[in-house]
This record gives structure tokens, sequence and C-alpha cells, in this order.
């Protein structure tokens, strides 16, 4: 999970227009790729944690194949996985009883 948040932090922390956001996208996709891997949060919904998960490893993904061309696109893609963040941290923050929070988004 601190890779998910250490990852947003970074990228929050660099310009949108910044081309060279290609790796810190892939990045936040593998630890998006590496939560689906630990497996479904004890009362999570399966479908939604699961497809939520999914659909935030493709925005990264794409955010990643797009940056070196269209950092507009790609950055667009990385807000709206960075908004769908918080239901999986809400259903993992369920399970272990932890307080896991999406950080504020930069000013823009």
């Amino acid at each position: 999970m601190s890779m998910v948040l250490g990852d947003l932090k970074t990228i929050d922390g660099l310009a949108p227009q910044d081309g060279a956001l290609g790796q810190d996208y892939t990045n936040l996709s593998n630890a998006y790729g590496f939560l689906e891997q630990a497996g479904l949060p004890r009362g999570a919904d399966g479908n939604a944690y699961l497809g939520g998960l999914e659909a935030m490893i493709g925005l990264a993904s794409d955010a990643a194949a797009s940056a070196p061309t269209d950092a507009a696109d790609a950055h667009a893609s990385y807000l709206s996985a960075r908004e769908q963040t918080q239901p999986i941290l809400d259903d993992i923050n369920t399970a272990l009883g932890t307080h896991y929070v999406v950080p504020a988004a930069p000013a823009s």
C-alpha cells in the first residue's frame, strides 16, 4: 500500500506536462498490480475491488504509454486512476484496521 501512496506523492510533486513521467506511471501501474496479486481484502466486494484495480492498472499503463507524446492525455489518465484509489484503500482499511488516505491533490 505504501508503494501506491508513495507513487502518487511522487507524481503529484512533478510537473504534469513532463513527458518523462512515463516510468513513474509505470511504477504506479505495477504498485496497483501488486495489490491485485495480494488478493481480496476480507469483506471486500470482489468484483468492485478487483475491477477497480484492473481499471487503475490500465489507466496508469495508458498514462505511461501516452507520456512521451501527449503529457496532457497521460495526466488525465493518471488523475482518473488517482480518483479511483480511495475506494480501494477503504476496503483495505476495513480489512486491516488501517487508515490509508490518498494524499490531498496538489494545487493546480
